[in-house]
């Protein structure tokens, strides 16, 4: 038996030789398929027609059942007796994507051509070989800022909804608190004051205790996740979406992180600063100093100490603080509240220079400490009241400093 397409499928071999026949008693010719799914496989029923070599006379048709769980297909035609050397069409009728036959892809519509052949013993072969692909889902690929998602069980596109498991793509938008009820399988998804509910197999959504419809109902899928359409979930949240094709097999879908989530998210964050810091943060909340930015420059010249706060009035949260060398006792520095107003780039001595500068009030300024200009320190110190009443860091201080704080920022300075 001679093997017409590089394809080994044992079972089926055996079922392959009882087709060894003188040809004068051959009324059979058989489609071995192998099924390519490129994705989840749709359920089809195919149909395939043979033909005879004129490609006008329809000699037999076949239908079999496609679906996820087929990997293999034999297809028996009948035919009329024939010799050795018997040419057919084959024709894909549809139910499946195409057929690859010894390098040719015949889409729905198109033939391939087969050939009986005659072994050296006088028998024939009519037994053909070939690949088939097909109909599949689109794959969906998520991403969430772009950044991919391994979702698990993964997005699925059904009847033109994407489709996602509601837990695993709550969790990667930043909304991480969910609740199921067995009773009613159902499944609520919340962040702070903003929730969602979903119950299999309806098409509801209940948002905030408010009710809507959705284009395809909730679905508890062979995995057993809950699926949810995925529009109608992140959209609750504040999230937009973003849909490209790259192929024709494949979605790419962009989902940004839920800006309800980054509130919360910063709010948790800030209340657990100002818990950590105490006092030192309630200082310039119970004053209620304001800013025009959100960041704020505490100066404090009894502590030698600079720090640099985040958020707004009475709320304001320590993210930095630096050591700092102030105005000698014969120039002080000045207290009160300015404005940062003007960013300059250096002020030049014969000997040494500072900056960058961050001018404040008149000559008053925050600048590095002194440095020659080959880079090294001219007068390194800090913790000491050495200058002529400007605030000097060292130099890697006033870059995080000056690279982190927008103009116009308040500059609180206190004894």
């Amino acid at each position: 038996m001679k093997k017409l397409f590089g394809i080994s499928f044992v079972f089926v071999l055996m079922i392959m030789l009882s087709a060894a026949v003188s040809a004068a008693g051959i009324d059979t010719v058989s489609v071995y398929l192998r099924l390519l799914p490129t994705g989840i496989t749709l359920d089809n029923t195919a149909k395939l027609e043979l033909y005879a070599a004129d490609g006008a006379t329809l000699v037999d048709t076949a239908e079999f059942t496609v679906d996820r769980y087929t990997e293999n297909a034999v297809v028996e035609f009948s035919t009329p007796g024939y010799e050795a050397g018997e040419c057919f069409q084959l024709r894909l009728a549809g139910g499946l994507k195409n057929l690859d036959y010894n390098w040719r892809v015949a889409g729905v519509g198109d033939v391939v051509f087969l050939q009986t052949e005659e072994t050296a013993e006088g028998a024939v072969i009519d037994d053909f070989w070939m690949d088939a692909v097909p109909y599949c889902e689109k794959k969906v690929n998520i991403f969430v800022d772009g950044n991919p998602v391994p979702l698990d069980p993964g997005a699925r596109l059904i009847n033109g909804t994407t489709m996602v498991p509601v837990i695993g793509m709550a969790d990667a938008i930043g909304v991480v608190n969910n609740t199921y009820w067995e009773d009613t399988q159902s499944v609520e998804i919340s962040i702070g004051t903003y929730k969602e509910v979903f119950t299999a197999g309806y098409p509801t959504i209940v948002h905030n205790g408010t009710e809507y419809t959705m284009p395809q109902n909730t679905m508890i899928l062979d995995s057993g996740a809950i699926y949810v359409p995925l529009r109608d979930m992140a959209e609750g949240f504040g999230c937009e979406i973003t849909l490209s094709s790259p192929d024709e097999d494949t979605y790419d879908i962009n989902v940004t992180y839920s800006p309800i989530a980054r509130e919360v998210e910063e709010a948790a964050r800030i209340a657990a600063l100002i818990a950590a810091q105490g006092e030192t943060a309630n200082t310039v909340n119970r004053r209620g100093i304001a800013s025009q930015t959100d960041y704020l420059i505490w100066i404090s010249k009894s502590e030698y100490l600079v720090r640099v706060y985040e958020g707004s009035k009475g709320e304001w949260v320590m993210i930095n603080s630096f050591p700092c060398a102030i105005g000698k006792p014969s120039t002080p520095t000045c207290t009160g509240e300015y404005r940062y107003y003007s960013r300059e780039t250096a002020w030049r001595y014969s000997n040494y220079y500072c900056g960058p500068i961050m001018r404040f009030n008149g000559g008053y300024a925050i600048h590095s400490t002194l440095l020659r200009y080959d880079g090294s320190d001219y007068d390194g110190r800090v913790g000491v009241a050495i200058s002529h009443g400007c605030v000097r860091l060292r130099p890697d201080k006033l870059d995080w400093l000056i690279n982190t704080v927008p103009l116009y920022t308040k500059i609180y300075i206190t004894n």
